[in-house]
């Protein structure tokens, strides 16, 4: 029989997760954002906008649906197109099925969150892990990138380029033999054999001519240049055993001058001229893999579920979904496995629960779905997956952390705890604004290999490909690795530079909220073995000591909402 005190236990706990943190959430939001949080407010109390993302295994055929349905062009860059809807109408409905690869036309999600894939920038070839992958729309983003038909490979150094076409280029020159040239730079190994059969013929019918020759004193001299004896048609061409040995110790006692002495050398032959090494082969890149873990089984379901519907299954074979605990798993496993990784950590969703507390609860935003104590603790286990996301990293390789939180608190301070953890001399945060240009960099260049690969040049235009990036509004971009390419992008998606980061927030650019930071590995994790990565609480001091006892007493209102 469970006691008093227990049961009290019990229901304090229960009326403590009911308990309304309405004031408090309003509170720590408006010391954090000031005069700016009403009307961040009531954005985030508005429906979130979709866009429509087309399928770029498909592009063709989900490019002309998205027209066919009326969504009007809101981003083309890249492989990536996105569209939007003319005017806000209810719910979503489902993309319709290509008929011919029965693969989803487009996927709709918030256009914030296309930028942690491309800050991500993986390309053909990498090793990518999506440590916290569902509900899959970032997972698809990245799969597009590694294994589109066209997507990009890495391209061999000019220098070996223009070094291929002057080789082939000097030895179609020299030859001047067309197809018998042609044919023995592409089997260097049978020429061989064959100029070594032509040798060893010409000395065996020199030994024959050599041999009828020395009957007759008035030929010796022709016998012994056997050359000059085939240019007047004195070999026969016939090959009798025994006589080449006979002739050839002849020859050794001096009874036959050296033809090398005597006349001018031969012309060569045409076989004989120096034959080119072959080409070497300039293999594609493997395709690369990607890994998409999820540790909660319904999402799990729903992952799978979306990479079928949209994902080729050619490609699903370089493809591995798992259903592990991030920070458990890649703390003890695979270390230094892989060239980018993303962490689109489980956060606060704060918009999620002002939604959910203004539709379904009158304004109430219970205690167990959120409060200031169950964020810290969310942060603590944020800064657990991206410990965890280092050691699977290579050195070199780039680290995106995510989320769709607004409080510092999971956003730019678990980056400050993750720099003063691993110190300088293993990460390395690229400031956002450098990683935003590299990134529409990259994408530009990625756009022009996509259309010189798929378009064909225009005349009159100097044989170059059309290059064709816009914006929302038709706006093009100009000097797109520059400053006026990086604030168009930063003007679409409505992102605000952080500390260490970018976020996008929904009363500036309608999307959001995503906060983005790239963190790159340039050392090894010294000491950082299993049972540092895997420590539940980081030794060092809290970064929230300075918030003062108000928030404490916040703290002790009651339980905060869990990770997953």
């Amino acid at each position: 029989m469970k006691s008093l005190k227990q049961s009290h236990a019990r229901g304090h706990r229960a009326k403590s997760k009911q308990q309304d943190n309405s004031k408090e959430f309003d509170k720590y939001y408006n010391s954090l954002y000031g005069s700016r949080w009403p009307s961040l407010r009531e954005a985030l109390l508005k429906p979130t906008v979709h866009a429509a993302v087309a399928n770029a295994f498909i592009r063709p055929a989900a490019t002309a649906a998205c027209a066919d349905a009326g969504l009007l062009p809101l981003l083309t860059f890249g492989p990536l197109c996105a569209y939007r809807r003319p005017k806000p109408a209810g719910a979503y409905p489902p993309p319709p099925l290509d008929p011919t690869s029965a693969l989803r036309m487009w996927y709709w999600l918030d256009l914030a969150s296309v930028l942690p894939v491309l800050l991500l920038q993986p390309r053909r070839g990498h090793s990518t892990l999506d440590m916290c992958a569902a509900p899959g729309g970032k997972s698809v983003l990245i799969v597009q990138r590694l294994f589109v038909p066209a997507a990009p490979t890495l391209a061999p150094p000019p220098a070996a380029a223009a070094t291929q076409t002057a080789s082939a280029e000097e030895s179609e020159a020299a030859a001047g033999l067309g197809t018998a040239n042609k044919a023995a730079q592409s089997d260097s190994q049978s020429t061989t054999q064959g100029l070594a059969a032509e040798v060893e013929v010409g000395m065996t019918a020199a030994a024959v001519a050599g041999a009828k020759a020395t009957d007759v004193d008035a030929t010796a001299a022709t016998a012994a240049c056997p050359t000059m004896g085939r240019e007047r048609g004195e070999d026969s061409g016939e090959v009798h055993p025994g006589e080449p040995d006979a002739v050839r110790k002849g020859a050794d006692t001096g009874g036959c001058p050296a033809p090398q002495h005597n006349s001018p050398p031969p012309p060569p032959s045409p076989l004989a001229l120096p034959v080119p090494p072959p080409l070497p082969l300039l293999l594609p890149l493997p395709p690369g893999k990607l890994v998409c873990n999820e540790p909660d089984r319904p999402r799990l379901h729903r992952l799978q579920r979306v990479l079928e519907e949209y994902v080729p299954v050619s490609t699903r074979a370089n493809l591995e979904v798992l259903n592990y605990q991030g920070h458990a798993y890649w703390g003890r496993n695979q270390a230094c496995c892989y060239d980018r990784v993303l962490v689109d950590a489980p956060c606060s969703s704060d918009r999620h629960v002002l939604q959910q507390a203004t539709s379904t609860q009158r304004g109430v935003i219970a205690a167990a779905d959120w409060s200031l104590a169950g964020c810290k603790r969310i942060a603590d286990e944020q800064l657990q997956l991206c410990l965890a996301a280092l050691r699977a990293l290579r050195v070199g390789g780039r680290l995106v952390y995510s989320t769709c939180s607004i409080a510092p608190l999971q956003n730019d301070d678990v980056v400050e705890r993750l720099i003063r953890r691993c110190g300088p001399g293993v990460v390395s945060v690229l400031p956002a604004v450098e990683a935003l240009r590299g990134a529409v960099a990259a994408e530009v260049n990625l756009e022009v290999e996509m259309a010189e690969k798929t378009a064909p040049a225009m005349p009159g235009n100097g044989g170059e490909v059309p290059r064709s990036r816009s914006f929302e509004g038709g706006e093009g971009v100009r000097e797109a690795a520059g400053g006026g390419g990086v604030a168009e992008v930063m003007k679409v998606f409505g992102a605000e530079a952080t500390r260490h980061g970018l976020i996008c927030l929904p009363d500036r650019g309608a999307w959001g909220p995503i906060y983005v930071a790239v963190v790159e590995k340039v050392g090894e994790m010294q000491g950082m073995g299993v049972a540092a990565v895997l420590r539940p609480q980081p030794t060092g001091v809290s970064d929230e000591e300075d918030e003062g006892s108000e928030e404490e007493e916040g703290d002790r209102g009651g339980e905060g909402q869990e990770a997953w």
